[in-house]
């Protein structure tokens, strides 16, 4: 099977967010199972390079932008030895111009300059791959303009997925926008399906859901929530008009970057063998030298109760400022990793930093640091994730890998991966979950948690070794979605 993967982003040479997380591990267990893999994204100028082997491969093409013909690239890495990057460019630098991956100007511009190109890629360099898999609004439009491209149909047996990894983000744009790469109503196979259903714009995510032959998300529970309106964001009714043509695949974990029987990154591994007693000691020596380059003093009776997030009001972070200004209180230290969405958040969080530090509870960390994500996640004994919603949640999965316990909101793929420990008897429980996303059901599962942990350490020990031995790798996702292009192949 030959798979090509069309994103905005990839771990570990240019992340934001979870999706270069999804798009590393699926296209990692692709490889793995034999099947002939590509992802292509944008040549920024924050590609991290020092992760990617030149293989010497350049492909060059034609493609429009702004009434101009331009000549552009795709150069073609490996990465980890097992994946194939190809890093899309115009000749003179289009994207390497970008320091930033999202928040640039003209960024839908620069998104759809991007998919016209992967377009003109495939149809003149004859690529035909047996399934075109693009993700979220910056890559959806891809199918649609590739058929508007193909006059001549070779690439009509061609499928193709879309897989929307948070229906928040839907790509607004206007004709102008799409007229800069060259498209107008004009040369549209139907350009009905671009308008927006509530909003006078067009609509992104809204043409590449009618366009392609199947759409994904992230999670069963996700999947259903967004035929609602409350989910939906507006697209509730074309969702629930796709039947069968939709569905969530859970995501899955790259156990080869996130395991701490082999991570780097921690000053102390452990694994399952070691057993309950070990394991715990090797995550209070993680918790201590964390504490040491911090500058803060460990308290060993209190437990460290963190959190690794996107300052954004989906997160539920008003929630975990709240509690976390309450740590004294509630008997508990924290750490809060967090990357900060906008001058209006940092002030809250620096103020809460230093609230903790002058009381000796813990610290906010303003940054995104792959190395501090590791050590925190090594160090911990509860991961809060109370999220508004969230469509499937990765951090979540990462904290069990590392044996700590998670509270989380009844959401999405939070409820897909967590089962409550006071919810009956089940072998597999291994998480504190709450309902309503308000400071009373928050508080009242972080206490349930703060309480286990103090009276009964074997039974907490009991939970954390379950989390470990969960399996949330990139197995079972992948071999679902062989399943599905296998399904789309045969059409």
């Amino acid at each position: 099977m030959q798979v090509i993967h069309v994103a905005s982003e990839m771990t570990p040479v240019a992340k934001v967010g979870g999706l270069g997380d999804v798009l590393m591990g699926l296209t990692r267990e692709l490889s793995w199972k034999g099947h002939e893999t590509l992802a292509i994204i944008p040549n920024y100028g924050v590609v991290d390079r020092h992760w990617l082997t030149p293989t010497g491969r350049v492909d060059t093409f034609d493609t429009c932008f702004d009434g101009m013909t331009h000549r552009a690239t795709v150069t073609y890495y490996t990465l980890y030895n097992d994946i194939t990057v190809g890093l899309l460019d115009t000749e003179w630098g289009y994207w390497k111009q970008q320091q930033k991956i999202y928040g640039n100007n003209d960024e839908v511009a620069s998104f759809l300059f991007f998919s016209r190109a992967v377009a003109d890629w495939l149809v003149q360099t004859r690529r035909r791959p047996n399934i075109l898999h693009v993700h979220d609004w910056q890559t959806a439009i891809i199918p649609l303009i590739c058929r508007s491209l193909d006059r001549t149909k070779d690439l009509a047996s061609m499928r193709s997925i879309l897989t929307v990894h948070n229906f928040e983000y839907q790509g607004c744009c206007h004709w102008g926008d799409i007229a800069r790469v060259g498209l107008f109503p004009l040369n549209f196979p139907d350009p009905s399906i671009l308008q927006d259903p509530w909003h006078p714009c067009l609509n992104i995510i809204k043409a590449g859901i009618l366009s392609v032959d199947l759409v994904t998300t992230v999670s069963p529970t996700y999947s259903q929530e967004v035929k609602t309106a409350e989910g939906g964001r507006g697209l509730h009714h074309v969702l629930s008009s796709l039947g069968d043509k939709f569905l969530g695949v859970l995501n899955g974990l790259d156990y080869a970057f996130w395991n701490p029987e082999i991570d780097p990154f921690l000053f102390e591994r452990f694994s399952l063998s070691l057993g309950m007693n070990r394991i715990a000691k090797a995550k209070q020596e993680n918790k201590k030298q964390l504490f040491q380059q911090l500058g803060l003093h460990v308290c060993d009776d209190r437990p460290l109760v963190a959190s690794i997030t996107r300052l954004v009001p989906q997160k539920g972070i008003y929630l975990i400022q709240n509690a976390f200004f309450r740590a004294e209180s509630l008997g508990m230290q924290c750490v809060l990793l967090g990357s900060v969405a906008d001058a209006g958040t940092e002030p809250l969080f620096r103020a809460l930093d230093t609230e903790l530090r002058r009381k000796g509870n813990g610290a906010v960390l303003l940054m995104s640091d792959e190395m501090m994500a590791h050590r925190l996640y090594g160090a911990a004994d509860i991961f809060v994730v109370p999220s508004l919603f969230e469509p499937c949640g990765l951090t979540q999965l990462i904290a069990l890998k590392y044996g700590a316990i998670p509270v989380v909101r009844r959401t999405g793929g939070l409820a897909d991966t967590v089962v409550d420990v006071d919810g009956g008897a089940s072998a597999q429980s291994n998480g504190f979950v709450f309902d309503q996303p308000d400071q009373p059901g928050f508080d009242s599962a972080l206490l349930r948690a703060l309480i286990l942990f103090s009276r009964n350490r074997d039974r907490w020990g009991e939970y954390m070794l379950r989390g470990m031995k969960q399996d949330f790798s990139w197995h079972n996702p992948g071999m679902k979605y062989l399943e599905l292009y296998q399904r789309l192949h045969k059409l």
